[in-house]
């Protein structure tokens, strides 16, 4: 789960250089372990490597591209889904923004169920706003995420 918040000309980086990581938001009751060492965290859940084991441990009948298209109405795709609205929709609380950005290479598996996930998005955020004055849109191309981080990287080298 990897994201970014851009505030006033600039990214928000906090202390330490790990501020806005909502990868790891921890959910309640969460007990999986992360790569980080915690347990819970909503990237246990909602990320590339979640849905990667969860295809090879309950649809491996297809290919994972074929995934959302193959089992659209499975209940653990669902939860899935919800779970990658989690961390944004924790997000636009904690910033009030008007415009969310989403990318990645998870959006952009064919028949993925983004439809859905911008209704949990807007079913998790508080009502009437942000929830009346955010708009949410898709990223201009799939690597989007990788090159902001590489320009990020390059303008702060040394």
């Amino acid at each position: 789960v990897g994201n970014s918040v851009y505030y006033r000309g600039s990214l928000l980086r906090g202390a330490h250089g790990s501020g806005c990581d909502a990868g790891h938001i921890p959910v309640l009751g969460g007990m999986r372990t992360c790569g980080c060492g915690k347990k819970g965290c909503i990237e246990c859940y909602a990320s590339g490597a979640y849905l990667v084991s969860l295809w090879k441990e309950r649809f491996a009948d297809c290919a994972l591209a074929d995934l959302f298209r193959v089992h659209k109405d499975a209940r653990e795709l669902a939860a899935f889904v919800e779970a990658c609205a989690i961390p944004v929709a924790a997000e636009v609380a904690i910033f009030d923004p008007t415009l969310v950005i989403l990318g990645g290479g998870i959006l952009e598996m064919d028949h993925f169920p983004y439809k859905e996930l911008t209704g949990k998005i807007y079913e998790h955020v508080k009502k009437p706003y942000p929830a009346e004055n955010m708009v949410i849109e898709r990223a201009a191309a799939a690597d989007a995420g990788i090159r902001g981080a590489a320009w990020y990287a390059l303008s702060h080298a040394l």
